[in-house]
């Protein structure tokens, strides 16, 4: 399911994953981090302590 599809009450399961380190150099943040898509965070490693 993507993020168009979610609509309030939908109960959903979420599964994480690693992604391949290249996702996570300045360059991959830049073409799919989470500020790419407008949200003002930064990106947190899945397993990492918010």
């Amino acid at each position: 399911m993507t993020t168009e599809g979610l609509r309030y009450g939908l109960r959903v399961s979420v599964i994480a994953a690693r992604c391949d380190p290249g996702w996570i150099t300045p360059g991959g943040l830049a073409l799919a981090g989470p500020r790419y898509f407008g949200y003002e965070v930064d990106y947190l490693p899945f397993g990492s302590a918010a």
